[in-house]
């Protein structure tokens, strides 16, 4: 499974040391050169971004279409856009996006796409965290992710916990 990742989801689980999620669901990622570059800022705030270079099954990669790239940073960030681009270009099953403009963006293009909610949700499913709410709380309350308080509600709905903010 191919699977292309933007910058948010993967900065809310290495700051939160939950980034190994994502190689035990999907054994591969792979990322634009800009989303590995926004990812090493981290480290200028104290954060350990040892596990990136560290890392085999994260894969880095530059698309190929930069005029594509282009267009669509007129509307998203670099990282959404070469995100974007690089799941068309290498015909992603999957791409991790968080941005609601950039997940618009995506499945329109016809992409499959899931964000840090779906991740935290199949990783549940699969047993490889007991709760969604204390890491998705975590998330919020360290890495400063943000999601609005229907979003968050419906993922606790659907994860089978209880609602509601705790932070």
């Amino acid at each position: 499974m191919l699977v292309i990742s933007d910058t948010s989801c993967l900065s809310a689980l290495i700051q939160t040391e939950h980034l190994h999620l994502l190689k035990n669901l999907y054994q591969s990622i792979t990322i634009p050169v800009v989303v590995f570059e926004e990812l090493a800022v981290l480290s200028d705030f104290g954060v350990d971004i040892s596990v990136l270079e560290e890392s085999t099954w994260l894969k880095v990669h530059t698309p190929s279409d930069v005029a594509f790239v282009e267009k669509l940073m007129l509307d998203l960030h670099a990282g959404e856009a070469q995100a974007i681009a690089l799941a068309l270009e290498l015909n992603a099953d999957l791409i991790i996006v968080d941005d609601y403009e950039a997940r618009q963006v995506a499945t329109s293009l016809g992409l499959h796409i899931t964000g840090l909610g779906g991740i935290l949700l199949e990783a549940k499913k699969q047993y490889f965290i007991k709760e969604v709410k204390p890491l998705l709380d975590q998330i919020i309350n360290f890495a400063g992710f943000y999601l609005s308080t229907q979003v968050y509600n419906r993922i606790l709905q659907l994860a089978g916990e209880s609602k509601g903010y705790n932070f």
